[in-house]
């Protein structure tokens, strides 16, 4: 059992809390903090669908009162699974609780050839900004990475899949801008 944890911060991702908790016990190695989380160095921290989370919960402090549930919806599965029939979200999330992460995309639908991984999380500066100045440290919030968060000088947020109605967005707001001036 842990005797300490982050406590969630709103709309945080837990790939997020993850790496809070290697910063704040000033660990030196990854493997050991997975080790100390979920009991095994084998496992992998991920951005969007973390697994074996059962074993995460049962370690976590219980004055947190975290869920395996709990921790699945601070994960990406809620933007990977919307649109899938509820058997596979069960299989998916039941995989995410107590099984392996081999397969877990493809279940959902996401091909691995089909799209190019991100070389990097995607975040907003603005969000950077106010995080550290409310928080005092940066977190990763789950809007920030599926949708590349775009904000301009009316902090006009937009988040879209295609890049023609960001587009339309962004001319939307600028005829907007010209209008008040």
């Amino acid at each position: 059992m842990l005797a300490y944890f982050p406590a969630s911060l709103p709309d945080e991702l837990l790939f997020s809390r993850l790496a809070r908790y290697h910063l704040h016990i000033c660990s030196q190695s990854s493997k050991q903090t997975l080790d100390d989380l979920f009991g095994d160095r084998s496992v992998r921290a991920s951005v969007d669908l973390q697994c074996r989370l059962s074993a995460l919960a049962q370690r976590l402090p219980p004055s947190l009162g975290a869920t395996a549930e709990d921790l699945a919806q601070a994960t990406l599965f809620g933007y990977h699974a919307a649109f899938q029939p509820a058997g596979t979200r069960r299989l998916a999330l039941r995989s995410m609780l107590d099984g392996e992460a081999a397969g877990l995309h493809a279940r959902l639908g996401i091909a691995a050839g089909l799209r190019a991984p991100a070389h990097r999380l995607r975040w907003c500066a603005a969000c950077h900004e106010e995080a550290l100045a409310t928080h005092g440290e940066t977190v990763r919030a789950q809007v920030e990475h599926p949708f590349a968060v775009l904000k301009g000088p009316m902090r006009l947020v937009i988040r879209t899949i295609s890049l023609a109605r960001a587009s339309a967005a962004v001319t939307l707001a600028a005829m907007a801008f010209n209008m008040k001036r």
